[in-house]
């Protein structure tokens, strides 16, 4: 009976130690790779410090599907990049989430790319009063990410006003596809009437022809 406390004790101290060397491993981020995209110095866990700045403002390994950071500069950004994953049919779900002191939308998506399958997380939150998005190839947030974000500057925008824009950026997007569709339906509607017209006109001009012709002969 003791024999097995012992052993008991020996394994939680055992799992223990394992738990905080993981975590220390995690947390020790002193030595990352440094890279600055748009006005934030970002920590690069070693698998994504291969990447590359595209320009100032994006640093990708690969493709944003495989990994990306990208500073949302503009509203127009914000819906063109929020709005088009938030509304799009490979979104699985998308939730909020605070991450080390940072408001967040976490949005994850399924999707086939040229015969690739990526199960890509994309993060927006906010530093100061700035918003950049986090992308990966992975469901879950890693301890990782959130070790990026943790190394981040706090923000200071409101938890309302950084909701709200995301909300503003899905809602524009939407509205801008549907005037779109609108936009295609319209023109489809009017070829289609052009080509009718156009139809009878010819079937009229043919007509008026063989008519002619014949009455030549009577």
């Amino acid at each position: 009976m003791i024999k097995r406390k012992y052993l008991i004790i020996f394994t939680i101290i055992i799992i223990s130690i394992l738990t905080l060397n993981s975590i220390s491993a995690v947390e020790n981020s002193s030595n990352w790779k440094n890279e600055k995209v748009g006005n934030v110095n970002f920590k690069i866990p070693p698998q994504y410090e291969n990447g590359e700045l595209v320009n100032k403002n994006y640093y990708t390994v690969k493709n944003m599907f495989v990994f990306s950071i990208r500073y949302i500069n503009s509203t127009s950004f914000l819906e063109s990049s929020y709005g088009d994953d938030a509304n799009s049919e490979n979104t699985i779900y998308i939730k909020n989430k605070n991450i080390k002191g940072h408001n967040s939308s976490i949005i994850y998506q399924k999707q086939n790319i040229d015969g690739v399958r990526y199960n890509t997380t994309y993060i927006y939150f906010p530093i100061k009063d700035e918003i950049y998005c986090i992308s990966y190839d992975n469901k879950n947030l890693t301890p990782e990410i959130e070790e990026m974000i943790k190394n981040t500057a706090k923000q200071t925008i409101s938890d309302d006003k950084f909701y709200s824009k995301l909300t503003h950026a899905k809602l524009s997007y939407a509205d801008s596809q549907k005037e779109e569709n609108y936009d295609d339906d319209d023109y489809y509607y009017s070829s289609s009437y052009n080509k009718h017209n156009r139809y009878h006109n010819l079937a009229g001009y043919y007509l008026a022809y063989r008519v002619g012709r014949l009455s030549r002969y009577y």
